[in-house]
C-alpha cells in the first residue's frame, strides 16, 4: 500500500536533458541536473543550458548569463527572435495595446491604397511642385508630399480621387491651411 502522505520537495526539470526529478525544498535554488552525467555533460558544456525556441519549438543551448538578458533565453536565432516579437508583442500582446483606437484616417494614410494614390498624384504632376515649381533632381533634396485640395477629413469619397491631389513642396505644403 503506497503512502498518502505528500513529498516535501518539488520537481525540476534538468538542465541539460530536460527530464524531471525530485528534489527537496533546501537544494531548490542550487539543483541543476538530474544525474552525475548529465552535470559531467553540463559542466563540459560550458555552463550552457539547453531550452526550447518559443517560435519553431527547436532545442538550442544559451549560457546562464543569456537567462537574464530580455530576449537571450527564449529564441533560437536572430530569425526566430524577429518572429516572436511579432507574434507575442504585438496587436493585443503589445504593452500599450489601447483596445485598437487607432484613428481612422490614421490607419487610411498607412494603407496600400493611399500609397497608390501618392503616387499616381506625383506621377501625374512630374514630381514637381504645383507652387514653387521644384523638382526631385540629383544633389538637390526636395520632400514632395501629396496635398488634398479638398479636405482628406470632410469629403471622404474623394480622398482617392487623382484629380483631388496635388502634388507640393515640404514648404509649400506647410503654407496651405491644412497643411500645417
Amino acid at each position: 500500500m503506497k503512502s498518502l502522505l505528500k513529498p516535501k520537495g518539488i520537481i525540476i526539470s534538468c538542465s541539460v536533458c530536460g527530464k524531471e526529478f525530485y528534489v527537496k525544498h533546501s537544494r531548490a535554488n542550487t539543483a541543476k541536473y538530474c544525474s552525475r552525467k548529465c552535470h559531467h555533460k553540463g559542466i563540459e558544456s560550458g555552463g550552457k543550458i539547453k531550452k526550447k525556441c518559443k517560435v519553431c519549438r527547436k532545442t538550442y543551448f544559451t549560457f546562464r548569463s543569456q537567462l537574464k538578458r530580455m530576449n537571450g533565453s527564449k529564441y533560437c536565432s536572430k530569425k526566430c527572435q524577429s518572429e516572436g516579437i511579432t507574434l507575442f508583442h504585438s496587436g493585443k500582446n503589445a504593452h500599450n495595446w489601447q483596445g485598437g483606437k487607432t484613428a481612422k484616417s490614421r490607419i487610411l494614410r498607412r494603407s496600400a491604397k493611399w500609397k497608390k494614390w501618392r503616387e499616381a498624384v506625383f506621377t501625374r504632376d512630374n514630381y514637381t511642385c504645383q507652387i514653387c515649381g521644384r523638382k526631385r533632381k540629383k544633389g538637390d533634396r526636395v520632400v514632395l508630399e501629396p496635398h488634398h485640395l479638398k479636405p482628406f477629413a470632410h469629403f471622404p469619397k474623394l480622398r482617392f480621387e487623382i484629380s483631388n491631389g496635388q502634388t507640393l513642396c515640404y514648404k509649400c505644403h506647410q503654407k496651405t491651411k491644412t497643411g500645417k
